[in-house]
């Protein structure tokens, strides 16, 4: 998950051009004309953070050991929050859920799944297994899925985890070896500030330049004939249809934020976005708005995904990678649990072993069959409604 800083190209001034210019032709005057200076390079590299209740282990243990099977698949449920320095997300697993199974399927599923909840199917074994976190096509179906829909953007449906405990006991002692594996997109954006681009008064601009706001809030941008900027709503139904130029966003401080990122993944990648690409079809970029809670005016980027230009042209692939932890931790019977105790620990890159080969293997498929390549916007997977296969 990186923002790049990005040289301008070298060139003079772009002209005027007469205000009834076609939409399409605005990438000469907004890309060229508009740099500031070169920027600083940018990236965000920090894993997710993982942090696991101790309460919610003992529930697992004790479901776990209750049930008689030397293998038991439960679920951990939380919450994920944006690092207060904006460098990083912390995924929280504070709520314990044994699951369910469904009649006539072999499908297990949580029996107390809210909205925006981060889900963790996690096996449970009493004995020293392998590594069998093995990422599946469908975990890879189910990231583009969510980057082609029209679903409210969600950071917790970025990141797919499995975990894998294994508990070992001895007199009070019970040892508990925790592994952890992620998928998530692995894309990068150039950005670059410019200068500012005038904004067509509206109630919702007033609404975000005004003093004491700090709701969270993004969509997207397009631009009228006049070269003006018109802020749009992603509940507008023109919103799918209408030349889109770029993003804005509110209630972030900083463009490496995480929401900054998983907004411009939304842009480049969303199959509902009709009329994105055609505006800078020949440059490649976009123009993000940034509404910060720690400015009183709105800063203007310039960015550019992978390959030649936004959309699923040539060259623009929605990658991904493997992420994983490993921990181990020491629990006794006989002493209570300290209330809000955790478990914590940052997923990191996996760059070898049988989980990075297995993870390659299911990469090269997908990418013969489902990724987003040369024009082709549908989308092949079925919605994944947090279901695991026992």
């Amino acid at each position: 998950m990186c923002f790049h800083g990005n040289k301008p190209p070298s060139g003079n001034h772009c002209s005027a051009e007469h205000p009834a210019i076609k939409l399409r032709s605005f990438h000469c005057s907004l890309v060229v004309a508009l740099y500031i200076a070169d920027t600083d390079y940018v990236c965000l590299c920090r894993g997710p953070q993982l942090v696991l209740s101790e309460k919610a282990l003992r529930l697992a243990q004790r479901h776990a050991r209750h049930s008689n099977k030397p293998r038991v698949l439960c679920f951990f449920l939380g919450s994920v929050s944006v690092n207060s320095d904006e460098e990083g997300i912390t995924l929280t697993l504070d709520r314990f859920d044994p699951g369910r199974d469904q009649a006539g399927s072999s499908v297990r599923v949580p029996s107390a799944l809210l909205p925006g909840d981060v889900l963790v199917p996690c096996w449970f074994s009493f004995q020293t297994i392998g590594c069998e976190m093995t990422p599946h096509v469908s975990v890879l179906q189910a990231l583009q899925q969510f980057l082609c829909s029209r679903q409210t953007l969600d950071l917790c449906q970025l990141v797919k985890v499995k975990g894998q405990v294994s508990c070992s006991q001895r007199l009070d002692a019970m040892g508990f070896s925790l592994r952890w594996s992620a998928v998530c997109p692995s894309v990068g954006v150039d950005v670059q500030s410019v200068r500012a681009v005038p904004i067509i008064p509206t109630a919702l601009l007033r609404s975000l330049t005004s003093i004491g706001r700090h709701h969270a809030a993004g969509c997207f941008l397009t631009m009228d004939q006049s070269r003006k900027l018109l802020l749009v709503l992603e509940s507008d139904p023109k919103a799918s249809s209408l030349p889109l130029v770029g993003l804005w966003l509110s209630g972030v401080t900083h463009v490496y934020s995480p929401v900054v990122w998983a907004w411009c993944l939304r842009f480049l990648f969303s199959a509902s976005l009709q009329d994105r690409w055609e505006v800078f079809s020949e440059s490649g970029f976009f123009l993000l708005v940034i509404f910060g809670s720690t400015h009183r005016v709105p800063q203007f980027f310039q960015c550019r995904g992978p390959g030649p230009g936004p959309g699923p042209g040539p060259g623009l692939q929605l990658d991904y990678q493997l992420l994983s932890a490993s921990q181990f931790i020491t629990l006794y019977q006989q002493v209570a649990p300290v209330d809000g105790q955790t478990l914590q620990c940052e997923l990191g890159s996996e760059s070898q072993g049988r989980q990075t080969e297995v993870f390659r293997d299911a990469r090269l498929s997908f990418s013969s069959t489902d990724r987003i390549r040369c024009g082709a916007l549908t989308v092949l997977a079925k919605q994944q409604n947090c279901c695991v296969s026992v």
